[in-house]
């Protein structure tokens, strides 16, 4: 014998404010996050464009909200930009 259907109904959860769903790009609070080579030379170069997409996570790493990591590749091109415009300060 078979039960009959039970119609359920979805639950239905509080839609969370954008302030409580993490960090830049939804991450969670103490996140790393690896970058690479082109977000920093976006922010070095002020890049119209994309620079502004990458700000927020500087910024939250900056205040320790989330830590970064960058290979030794990515260290030596983003230094090598600098370098090769005789801006050596900045190398």
């Amino acid at each position: 014998m078979r039960s009959p259907k039970s119609k359920t109904r979805p639950i239905k959860r509080p839609v969370e404010p954008v302030s409580n769903l993490g960090l830049w790009a939804g991450l969670p609070l103490h996140s790393t996050v690896v970058v690479d080579t082109v977000p920093f030379t976006y922010i070095l170069d002020a890049h119209p464009q994309f620079a502004d997409r990458f700000v927020g996570l500087f910024e939250a790493a900056a205040a320790g909200n989330l830590s970064t990591a960058l290979s030794t590749i990515t260290l030596a091109e983003v230094l090598t930009g600098p370098h090769k415009v005789g801006q050596t300060a900045f190398a």
